[in-house]
């Protein structure tokens, strides 16, 4: 795929997503911080895109996460670990 553009901040909308995966497009920009309101998720794979920025402290709530993949980006900051 080549999907490009930004992740809309509507994305929190959708409380029930367990699994986004955009793995290997062109989206860019920054992850909103609401996304965090997606408490569900258990794959968010979002890596080899254009995405710069840090990752959402929100996301360190997500209880039900089992993979993260935020590689092959502008990401900067620490991973976040569960309180």
């Amino acid at each position: 795929n080549r999907i490009g553009g930004v992740l809309p901040s509507h994305v929190a909308g959708m409380t029930a997503l367990q699994l986004l995966n955009i793995v290997g497009n062109v989206v860019s920009g920054t992850l909103p911080s609401t996304i965090g309101a997606c408490t569900r998720v258990q794959t968010f794979a979002v890596a080899h895109n254009r995405l710069s920025g840090t990752l959402p402290s929100e996301i360190a709530a997500w209880s039900e996460l089992r993979a993260l993949l935020v590689g092959e980006n502008q990401l900067s900051g620490a991973l976040l670990t569960p309180a």
